[in-house]
């Protein structure tokens, strides 16, 4: 039996050529770079000052061919805010019936809801730009969108106060004041955290365990429960 040369030990112990991305897989990672520039700079210079040339120089790729992923530039924007608030969604989920005590559900929804914003600066000053900065008929679907959400955020606050109010967690009164007041203090938060800048959004979030404590303390049936 012949022995086995140097040549072919080598050959052996090479590694197989690696194939080349398929046309889809390159096609999702392009899209991916595309949704990450076109993030920053919309962060950066709102839906009007973002040129989609420049997302583009910035992917490396032509203009035209940005067009095979998105069909224009308030597509790729509306893509990105609904990822937007699906992430958030995942990273801060509302509160359940089953989630044990509401105190406790909606104290950890509140810092979870604050806590992408800070973790998440990009994500955040893009639903900045949608809720101020954009007009005409994009306007129209932002506000779809958005309302959208509410809304079904708003029937998960219904049945939970509703709950709540059941087993005696909090005031009883009509459930829709209950929701629309946490609807209040958490876009009253949230605004903070969307349009508040440097000091003063670092003053506001020292003071959220306090400003959290005065708002159970108002639902509360019981407010000696809360120490302020």
């Amino acid at each position: 039996m012949a022995r086995p040369t140097s040549a072919d030990s080598a050959a052996s112990n090479e590694s197989p050529p690696r194939s080349r991305p398929s046309a889809t897989e390159a096609g999702a990672a392009t899209a991916a770079k595309l949704r990450v520039e076109a993030r920053a700079l919309f962060a950066e210079r709102g839906f009007s000052g973002a040129s989609l040339g420049e997302i583009c120089s910035r992917v490396g790729i032509r203009k035209p061919s940005l067009y095979n992923h998105f069909s224009s530039k308030e597509a790729l924007f509306l893509d990105l805010l609904q990822r937007a608030i699906d992430d958030w969604g995942k990273a801060s989920p509302p509160p359940s019936t089953e989630g044990g005590p509401l105190r406790e559900q909606l104290e950890l929804h509140l810092r979870t809801l604050v806590g992408f914003a800070v973790e998440r600066p990009h994500a955040a000053a893009l639903c900045r730009v949608a809720v101020s900065q954009v007009g005409g008929a994009l306007e129209g679907k932002v506000r779809d969108l958005l309302q959208g959400h509410r809304r079904e955020y708003q029937k998960i606050l219904e049945e939970l106060f509703r709950e709540a109010k059941n087993r005696g967690e909090v005031v009883d009164m009509d459930v829709n004041a209950l929701v629309y007041s946490w609807l209040t203090f958490v876009d009253g938060v949230m605004s903070h955290q969307l349009f508040g800048y440097g000091r003063r959004r670092q003053e506001f979030l020292e003071h959220l365990d306090p400003m959290w404590k005065l708002y159970w303390r108002g639902i509360s049936p019981d407010p000696t429960e809360v120490g302020l």
